[in-house]
């Protein structure tokens, strides 16, 4: 029995992992599209840097961007026909800070604008999408107003308010557009190592606060805005947060008292995000501690390695979704 697949059909060598450690779909001769953010590049002489492994792809499955493959082709989810980049019509240089971004298409007319937004409002679906009007029909965005910038998100409201709705928004299904960066805010994609819950436990992690209020976490990230992001959501959850500026920071915090979670970057000012797990692991009182780890993208082959060898719980690759991240640190509570 032959299985057929939304995704376009691309031969398995047009997929391949850049020298800098992108994974790209090649368009053209001489353009590719970053499958993680939607950007089109130059495919320079010296841009080839691996074929494509199956880790690789699975990690693609996990992004949203591919739906299958096999020896010899990858279906990808979401691709544009190649002369949407025609270089008469778009200017490269124009596209530099431009990304894919997605949102639920409804069938519904503008003018079923409050109907649908009083709807929305009653379906309990945690943290509600938000209404919009796109060329005349009702669209949903991310809770914050901005676009889904992480397909498997976009796709799970779609499929939850097919359920709910029945056959008025049977027709419902996600749709991409190429939006700036800055158009966004910080609310992104991440992996997990584990099995995705029911939408039960999924709208329990984004409104219920009994398992995570009280609760102390301890923040190790350098980034600015990524740290303050994290610390305002751990307030939302009612919980008590300590910054750690370096690795031996943390450690001197941990040998103080131990908290009950602990989110951490692999790349630190004064010691490796490995050397770290190592040693947390060597303190009588951490050895059970939950630990969320952040990693760069470049750094997403490692996740198993950090799951099963340092018995990390989540590691978190960039960019992060604030959503999960919140889903993410009500489960690793919850058997506290």
């Amino acid at each position: 029995m032959n299985t057929s697949y939304n995704g376009t059909a691309v031969p398995r060598h047009f997929v391949f992992v850049t020298s800098k450690g992108d994974f790209v779909v090649q368009l053209r001769s001489d353009q590719g599209e970053d499958l993680l953010t939607g950007r089109v590049i130059r495919l320079e002489e010296n841009v080839f840097g691996h074929a494509i492994t199956d880790g690789e792809l699975d990690q693609l499955k996990t992004s949203g961007r591919v739906e299958h493959y096999n020896r010899s082709f990858v279906w990808v989810l979401g691709l544009p026909e190649p002369h949407r980049y025609d270089p008469n019509i778009h200017d490269p240089d124009s596209l530099a800070n431009v990304v894919r971004a997605y949102y639920v298409d409804t069938p519904l007319p503008e003018s079923e604008l409050s109907r649908f937004r009083n709807w929305i409002a009653k379906a309990q679906l945690g943290q509600s999408p938000v209404v919009d009007v796109r060329a005349g029909r009702l669209i949903l965005k991310d809770a914050d107003g901005s676009y889904f910038v992480d397909f498997t998100e976009a796709d799970s409201v779609c499929q939850t308010i097919r359920e709910l709705a029945g056959e008025a928004l049977a027709d419902a299904e996600v749709a991409f557009t190429e939006i700036h960066a800055e158009e966004n805010t910080l609310v992104h994609d991440i992996s997990i190592g584990q099995e995705q819950p029911d939408l039960r436990t999924i709208i329990a992690s984004q409104t219920d606060t009994s398992l995570t209020a009280g609760k102390q976490v301890v923040l190790l990230v350098s980034r600015d805005d990524e740290r303050q992001a994290i610390e305002h959501l751990c307030h939302d959850l009612h919980m008590r947060v300590a910054i750690a500026d370096s690795g031996v920071d943390l450690v001197a915090l941990l040998e103080e008292g131990v908290p009950d979670l602990l989110i951490t970057e692999m790349r630190l000012p004064d010691m490796h995000g490995w050397e770290l797990l190592s040693k947390l692991r060597e303190l009588p009182g951490a050895r059970h501690l939950p630990i969320m780890v952040i990693a760069d993208h470049q750094m997403a082959g490692q996740q198993s390695l950090a799951l099963g060898v340092a018995k990390v719980d989540v590691y978190l690759v960039r960019p992060l979704s604030l959503a999960r991240l919140r889903q993410n640190i009500w489960l690793a509570l919850k058997g506290r």
